[in-house]
């Protein structure tokens, strides 16, 4: 009977051990291994004129990246203010979030964590703020944040 025991037990531990590795190396992402890297940030301030709504972007590939810095460029040369505008789209994907057009200034809107879901999705989470009560500008403006990260080809979701 003590056998019978020790068998269970041993294949038990067995099974517990073989579940908690059944996602291949590969997928295994953590956290803190997805590293936000900040393009650009700040306001467009064209009254609109870029076209370029409320919305959460994901880019892929140059083209798509190219017609977005065409129409940030719209009215004023933003993207010389990015840090860089020239991707390896093999080793990175863009996530871009921009607000609605505000009236007044002192609004902005940022990626300010991923994290992973399940191994099957990124969660993105954004966070917008009034960094200025009662500023009125004469300038309409809308907040914008564009970041790169490591190639990610599973769904994205976008959370505030």
């Amino acid at each position: 009977m003590r056998h019978y025991y020790t068998l269970l037990f041993t294949a038990f531990a067995c099974i517990i051990g073989c579940k908690k590795n059944n996602i291949p190396e590969s997928q295994k992402v953590k956290n803190d291994t997805i590293k936000i890297i900040t393009i650009g940030k700040g306001d467009l301030s064209g009254n609109g004129d870029e076209g370029i709504l409320k919305s959460n972007i994901v880019i892929s590939n140059e083209d798509d990246w190219l017609k977005l810095l065409k129409k940030i460029d719209v009215s004023s040369d933003v993207s010389s203010t990015f840090s860089e505008s020239k991707i390896d789209f093999r080793a990175y994907t863009i996530i871009a979030a921009f607000d609605n057009i505000k009236i007044s200034g002192g609004y902005s809107i940022e990626i300010s964590d991923l994290s992973v879901f399940d191994a099957k999705k990124l969660i993105v989470k954004l966070k917008r703020a009034d960094n200025g009560p009662g500023r009125i500008s004469s300038v309409i403006t809308q907040p914008f944040h564009i970041v790169k990260i490591p190639h990610w080809e599973k769904p994205i979701v976008f959370e505030e």
